[in-house]
């Protein structure tokens, strides 16, 4: 490693401009809720729909697994042609349940990551500035990644959705004041 030695009370605020570059106003968080709101409803309604197609697809497997069992009592198919049978349709089945647990749990995760999201967001220079070592490196890692030092010099890339904000804050500077 061919860079200097550079002291933590020269990098501190470095770091901490970088986080302060995501941090958002509580006017701005108000708006990022309202179109999350948004964007909620409409996973929802992508959810249900979803979910409402994958049990029909399921009502339709159990009253072929009936129909199934039926020509079996009957005697209409051989028990080797039922197994067969039986086994693809469980095989069905099975992958359908595994789409609605899908469905289910991304919708929980969307919620939590993005009320993480906002809470860093809103908060994450305060946050930063006064916590413990540990915290401030947890902080940096959900919202940067590839942290360098150069020249003396902290960079980083933000990670998404926080690489957002700042290309948002750097716009706002460009745009034309009024």
């Amino acid at each position: 490693c061919s860079q200097p030695y550079v002291r933590s009370e020269e990098i501190e605020p470095q770091l901490a401009a970088k986080i302060k570059q995501v941090t958002i106003t509580k006017e701005v968080g108000e708006l990022i809720k309202e179109m999350l709101k948004n964007g909620f409803v409409e996973e929802q309604s992508f959810r249900d729909t979803s979910i409402g197609n994958l049990n029909r697809q399921l009502g339709q497997i159990q009253a072929r697994l009936d129909n199934l069992l039926n020509l079996r009592i009957d005697g209409e198919i051989t028990p080797d042609l039922y197994q067969e049978k039986f086994n693809d349709l469980e095989k069905e089945k099975s992958s359908i349940l595994e789409k609605v647990n899908a469905h289910q749990n991304a919708n929980s995760k969307w919620f939590e990551q993005a009320d993480q999201f906002l809470n860093i967001a809103s908060e994450a220079d305060k946050l930063f500035l006064g916590a413990k070592p540990e915290t401030k490196a947890e902080i940096l890692s959900f919202v940067c990644s590839n942290l360098v030092l150069k020249d003396r010099l902290v960079d980083c890339d933000y990670k998404i959705p926080f690489s957002y904000l700042v290309n948002l804050d750097q716009a706002s500077h460009l745009a034309p004041q009024c």
